[in-house]
């Protein structure tokens, strides 16, 4: 695989300060060069694989700690067997390594999931997937605990534990976690949930610093349910609570939206009400892994009608949104295509 492009790019004193990652616009672009190539081999139930890779920008990095011309090397081993898989992989990244290794064992009605992730170093490749769950930034290591348990009667428990260290924090490096407790009920037509996270505060301020004064711990409830109307049709209710702020409750954020959706084989259309409110920025995280890098709605407080239309096809996909705020007047078009 290789690839030469323009890159958008902020610049300092000429050198590069960030990358964006379009790659047409009217920002400041960059040369990006990329060469990666990679062996595979199975034998029975195990795969082994070598992937070579390098990467190279024509200015240097203003952040000392990042070089222009990346190479990186990584050996990877899975093997499968009857009721478990392990896999593990390491890689170098210049002088840095990088290492990570999970298990996963299945059980009639359950199964569990063990992984462990470390890295040294603060540069990744260009378009590397995030090496942590909970963080992405400097040397960091991480353990993540998965459990899923399928319990009679339209049920189903979900439980989540990650913890994260920073090696190279300026105090004293401490683990920090996550936890979910995830229980879903599915009736005929209808699926309801039903979620609590527990959060330590530092994993959301490496996000967004405004919450660094809030609790030491965050409760974040999430409730949701999805009614099939018919076979096209589906009515949803999502309703979620941040509990952040001990003293000043309203300082707590909330978030509640209503829709429809409308199912055909390649268009999806939807169209409902949605409102919230918070002192700071109100982070909608990915559903399952409470992701702290999710959806990020605007300060304070907001009541929108909004509506929603997406088509997948085998050459182009296309996806419009429209919102209309009653309480400020602000109205917002969104268009995206993508072959």
């Amino acid at each position: 695989m290789a690839s030469g492009q323009k890159r958008n790019a902020s610049l300092k004193e000429g050198k590069i300060g960030s990358l964006y990652k379009s790659v047409q616009s009217e920002k400041t672009s960059v040369q990006e060069e990329i060469i990666a190539g990679g062996l595979e081999y199975h034998y029975k139930n195990n795969n082994f694989a070598l992937l070579a890779y390098n990467q190279n920008y024509d200015r240097d990095f203003a952040d000392t700690l990042w070089v222009k011309n990346l190479n990186a090397y990584s050996i990877s081993a899975k093997t499968t067997g009857e009721n478990y898989v392990l896999s593990a992989e390491t890689a170098l990244l210049e002088e840095n390594i990088a290492f990570q290794s999970s298990v996963k064992f299945i059980y009639n009605y359950i199964t569990q999931e063990l992984s462990y992730s470390y890295r040294q170093g603060k540069q990744l490749p260009a378009y590397a997937a995030k090496p942590y769950l909970l963080s992405n930034q400097g040397e960091n290591r991480e353990i993540d605990w998965n459990l899923d348990y399928q319990l009679p009667k339209n049920m189903s428990l979900g439980l989540r534990y990650a913890l994260v260290r920073k090696n190279n924090a300026l105090k004293s490096p401490n683990w920090n976690s996550r936890g979910i407790f995830n229980l879903t009920f599915n009736p005929s037509y209808t699926i309801i949930n039903l979620q609590l996270t527990l959060l330590d505060k530092e994993i959301v301020t490496e996000t967004d610093s405004s919450y660094i004064a809030t609790l030491p711990v965050h409760y974040r409830l999430r409730f949701k349910i999805d009614h099939e109307l018919n076979p096209k049709l589906t009515l949803s209710l999502l309703l979620r609570y941040h509990y952040e702020d001990k003293i000043e409750r309203r300082n707590n954020s909330f978030y509640w939206e209503n829709a429809f959706y409308y199912h055909r084989t390649k268009w999806q259309i939807s169209a409902g009400i949605k409102t919230w409110q918070t002192l700071t920025s109100l982070i909608l995280p990915e559903t399952d892994t409470e992701n702290p890098e999710g959806c990020i709605c605007a300060t304070s407080e907001d009541d929108r009608v909004f509506a929603k239309v997406t088509y997948k096809g085998k050459v182009i996909n296309l996806k419009t949104e429209w919102q209309q705020s009653w309480l400020n007047g602000n109205r917002t078009l969104y268009l995206s295509v993508g072959l």
